[in-house]
């Protein structure tokens, strides 16, 4: 609990708010990890875990890594990542049905 008496929100005035116009799934240092759970939560990543998987196995999607040595240690990626692979893929028009940049039907 912080001196505001709330958790995990800054105490007024501590100079931690937000700037202006900073979303609350921005990134803030660009060195931010997530597991899928938050990624998907956030709406930052539109597949499936299976489908995300496959992808990172393509090396279509960036890669994930462990945080920890032991077996139960999630898997997570920099969100910086995830967020640069999603803006290229939409400044490609690659959207889900291809309904920029080409009049094919494309699949991930």
């Amino acid at each position: 609990m912080d001196a505001a008496g709330s958790w995990g929100e800054p105490a007024a005035g501590s100079g931690a708010e937000k700037p202006n116009g900073q979303e609350d799934w921005q990134a803030t240092t660009g060195k931010e990890v997530a597991n899928f759970r938050v990624l998907k939560s956030l709406g930052i990543v539109p597949y499936s875990k299976t489908q995300v998987m496959r992808l990172v196995k393509a090396g279509k999607f960036p890669e994930p890594f462990k945080v920890g040595d032991f077996k139960g240690s999630p898997l997570v990626w920099w969100v910086g990542e995830v967020v640069e692979w999603l803006e290229a893929k939409a400044k490609a028009g690659s959207g889900w049905c291809g309904v920029r940049g080409s009049s094919e039907v494309t699949l991930p």
